[in-house]
């Protein structure tokens, strides 16, 4: 589950403030006709107040999550890390033709489309790989859990190297 973004408007200089915040994560089923017992993720920037889910199983749904919300909240930062995506697609008249990273820097789940100039994280490759690729933009996340080592948020603050 890629999740894109535009790039930033022609007046925006410079990527976004990093906005200390919480992230709380919640876990439901799906009551839905069609969708009924599946399961749903919910992160919810607690700053904000803006919800990010993901519905089904099968993969990292933690990190696609997770994903969403950076690609929503950080669309400049994560432009200006684009030449170390793990892929990107060309234009080259009306086909688009799909070129993998091959070097030791890139971002395994974060995808560059140049002349569409927006970024795209693929928050199922991992939240390992969307963890890497928010240290790659200035952010520390740190994880809360409960009793049972459950993920329960994550505390979003800049990275004290930046």
């Amino acid at each position: 589950m890629a999740v894109t973004t535009e790039g930033p408007e022609e007046t925006r200089t410079g990527p976004e403030p990093i906005v200390p915040t919480y992230l709380a994560v919640k876990w439901t089923v799906s009551r839905g006709r069609d969708t009924y017992g599946y399961n749903i993720c919910t992160i919810r920037d607690q700053e904000t107040g803006k919800a990010f889910r993901c519905r089904g199983g099968g993969y990292d749904m933690l990190g696609t999550s997770l994903a969403e919300w950076m690609v929503a909240t950080y669309p400049g930062r994560l432009l200006t890390i684009s030449n170390r995506a793990y892929s990107a697609y060309l234009r080259d008249g009306e086909t688009s033709t799909r070129v993998a990273g091959g070097a030791d820097d890139c971002l395994y789940g974060m995808t560059s489309y140049p002349d569409k100039n927006c970024v795209s994280v693929d928050g199922a490759c991992g939240e390992g790989s969307v963890q890497k690729i928010a240290q790659a933009i200035g952010l520390d996340l740190a994880r809360t859990w409960d009793k049972k080592a459950n993920t329960t948020g994550w505390i979003v603050t800049a990275a004290a190297d930046r």
